[in-house]
């Protein structure tokens, strides 16, 4: 919530102090700031809109440049604007260009401040909503475009919700409400996806990678922005008619303020699970459960301790999705899980479900990470020792690289993984199947959060991002040395690593997290933060062997992104596996609100990710045919 620093004036009816007046046309400029910022200017407009902290004005008169808006936000604080939409009201008040204080980077908004509003007599027609349209924003345009309608009246005639509405996560209840803020385009659009590059508005720290464009032609809505309309819960896929509305500036987006009257007009149909397996496969998932807590209170931890009915509740959904989606697979790994109790009471349920339709048992093994990040969070697993007509036999698991670490400026250290990797060394069987070997490694590793910060840093970093891209980097960098050392120990066994990366499948400008593991980093030029190729036999990053428009588990902002990966060695096709990549549309493409249900949708905000691997029919054979 802002505050203004001078209280709101309301002068009588029609009674004008004589200020000289501007068009706001003037006001705005032809550019991203004011060209009169700072200064003192009399505006009149008709209100379009009141919000909460303000309203929207704009003059029924423009002028012939396309290029200025005709409108403007007036901020009058924590006061309820004494306006209605309709009113001819001038206006005297200061330009201020604003920049949220927690978000120095991001793009400003034009707005009066400290406003002497004076209403005029009579209400007029509103103007003309802009329609905008798959080339206005252009996709292939300038990110700020859009500048030239801020504060005017647009209208999308049909919308393609790209980004579900978000929520107010209530952890204890496992519950949310809709913040009424979602995402999407014109329809006619492809879905927009991150690509490649260094993301906007951020000062590079170093170098000069290729930049990322922002997708410009994605529309934030708030639907609840306006005061008396409230907050939709929308699905991505969700077709809207008629959203009409102010257009401002907020959360680094051009955001519609909807008025009263759009609709839904189509809703997209519930995911299908993936084909269930054929014969004999190996069936290797992994999920982030999102902080997925018990209802046990840990006296040293102060987590959030769920009601038990928001604990079954969760429990439920997340064995549905994996006995459902996820074909009860034979190894599962999980990431933020806190206790192996979660673990227990998941296999048991998924025990359950196999029996009552008639299936073996599978007889999970529990695997949980004794190290837990400092919310109390693991990585875990359960090894089915059976199942899809494979037997399963873990020979061995364990965390590592939990003894590397960090070294900060100022000769302190601190550990390089907050959650290591987590091992587990599998030997499978079956009738007529010779015993192979395979190692699954589960990871987790550090987040974006905070990756371009400017915050002062610690343990003499110069600021938390050079902190943050550091530990990115080594860990990438320690992973991949982790994979050469295993390689050359053990050349004829298959390695999967799966899990959330916390980055995508090309670099991101920054650092190219993914790249650095699998052995195929970006090269120095194209990140701030340049990785070494420390991985002489590749590994296979299979999101890349995805139809384009299915690599993603996550939506940030509009933007579909992939987070989760699996990578795996040549070993695995060398030694005659076959194998393919699915993501259960369980999570990412769903309003936030569809926590509070029993449905296995929206138990997570990422989807999961399952590999299936149909083992060589005849691999002593096949293998003698390489040498």
């Amino acid at each position: 919530m802002r505050w203004t620093a001078f209280p709101l004036c309301l002068l009588p009816l029609g009674l004008s102090v004589g200020w000289a007046q501007v068009p706001i046309a003037q006001v705005q400029g032809r550019e991203l700031r004011s060209p009169m910022e700072g200064q003192w200017v009399t505006v009149r407009g008709v209100v379009t809109g009141v919000a909460g902290s303000g309203f929207f004005l704009q003059d029924p008169n423009p002028d012939d440049d396309p290029l200025t808006s005709e409108g403007i936000f007036v901020y009058t604080g924590n006061q309820t604007p004494p306006v209605e939409v309709g009113r001819l009201v001038e206006v005297r008040g200061r330009v201020q260009e604003y920049i949220p204080s927690g978000d120095p980077a991001a793009p400003p908004l034009t707005e009066l401040v400290s406003p002497t509003v004076t209403p005029l007599v009579g209400q007029v027609a509103l103007p003309p909503a802009v329609e905008l349209s798959p080339l206005f924003p252009d996709p292939s345009g300038d990110l700020h475009q859009l500048e030239a309608v801020e504060g005017m009246r647009v209208r999308v005639a049909l919308f393609v919700v790209t980004g579900p509405s978000a929520g107010r996560l209530e952890e204890v209840s496992a519950t949310s409400s809709s913040t009424g803020v979602f995402y999407g385009t014109v329809s006619g659009l492809k879905r927009p996806f991150r690509e490649p590059g260094f993301p906007p508005f951020d000062p590079v720290p170093s170098g000069n990678p290729p930049k990322f464009d922002g997708n410009p032609e994605v529309l934030r809505v708030e639907s609840a922005c306006l005061l008396g309309q409230s907050p939709a819960s929308l699905a991505a896929g969700t077709l809207v008619e008629g959203l009409t509305g102010p257009l401002t500036v907020a959360s680094r987006r051009y955001t519609l303020c909807p008025e009263a009257g759009w609709r839904v007009v189509h809703e997209p149909p519930l995911p299908e699970p993936p084909p269930p397996p054929r014969g004999r496969q190996l069936l290797l998932a992994s999920w982030n459960l999102q902080r997925f807590f018990d209802d046990a209170d840990d006296p040293y931890l102060g987590e959030p301790v769920l009601t038990p009915a928001a604990f079954a509740r969760r429990l439920g959904k997340l064995a549905q999705g994996v006995f459902q989606f996820l074909h009860r697979p034979q190894v599962l790994v999980v990431q933020e899980v806190e206790s192996v109790r979660v673990l227990q009471e998941l296999a048991g349920q998924l025990e359950l479900l196999a029996t009552a339709i008639g299936e073996p048992s599978p007889q999970y093994q529990v695997v949980l990470s004794p190290v837990s990040d400092p919310g109390g969070l693991r990585l875990g697993a359960l090894v089915a020792r059976r199942g899809w007509g494979l037997e399963l036999f873990l020979r061995w698991w364990g965390v590592v690289l939990a003894e590397t670490y960090l070294e900060n400026p100022d000769g302190s250290r601190e550990a390089l993984f907050d959650r290591p990797p987590l091992v587990l060394e599998l030997e499978l069987g079956g009738q007529g199947l010779s015993v192979q070997r395979l190692t699954v490694v589960g990871v987790h590793l550090r987040s974006l959060l905070g990756l371009l910060s400017s915050a002062p840093g610690a343990n003499g970093w110069p600021t938390e991002g050079a902190r943050v891209r550091a530990k990115r980097a080594r860990q990438a960098e320690e992973l991949g040395r982790w994979v050469e050392r295993y390689q050359s120990q053990n050349p004829t066994v298959p390695l999967v690593i799966l899990g959330d990366f916390n980055a995508f499948e090309f670099s991101d400008g920054v650092v190219d997290v993914v790249g650095t593991v699998a052995g195929t980093p970006a090269p120095p030029q194209a990140v701030a933060l340049p990785t070494p190729d420390v991985v002489s036999e590749d590994l296979t990053i299979l999101t890349l062997l995805e139809a384009e428009g299915q690599r993603y588990s996550y939506v940030f902002d509009g933007s579909a992104q992939a987070l989760d990966h699996a990578l795996a060695s040549r070993s695995l096709s060398h030694r005659g596996w076959r194998g393919q990549l699915f993501r259960p549309r369980l999570a990412a493409d769903f309003a936030d609100t569809v926590r509070n249900t029993t449905s296995p949708f929206r138990l997570s905000d990422h989807d999961p990710l399952l590999v299936v691997l149909t083992p060589p029919v005849h691999p002593r054979r096949w293998v003698r045919s390489q040498r």
